[in-house]
């Protein structure tokens, strides 16, 4: 059984909401709002994989939800991926400056 502490620290919870999105939304949704919703909820867990690499230093996790990803019918997007980890190094380099 995974803990709701570990849970956070690899951000499995995050499987969880897309596969909530994924089973639910589109008896709740549209079409429009389904996938406007799953490219959000995409987006935040690109967001936590970058962050988890970089604030734990290891790629552990990144192989390990590329393949949960698959596994739900999700095909893992290295672009935005990318994209996104260049915002993220970015937002943090700013920071360094902010906290002078």
């Amino acid at each position: 059984s995974v803990s709701s502490t570990q849970a956070l620290k690899n951000y499995t919870y995050m499987l969880g909401n897309l596969r909530m999105v994924m089973n639910l939304g589109p008896s709740f949704l549209n079409q429009d709002e389904y996938n406007s919703v799953l490219h959000r909820y995409l987006g935040y867990f690109y967001i936590q994989m970058i962050r988890n690499i970089i604030d734990h230093h290891s790629l552990k996790y990144f192989t390990k939800h590329t393949r949960e990803l698959k596994l739900i019918g999700l095909k893992f997007n290295y672009i935005r991926f990318s994209f996104l980890l260049v915002r993220e190094v970015g937002i943090r380099f700013f920071k360094l400056f902010k906290k002078s």
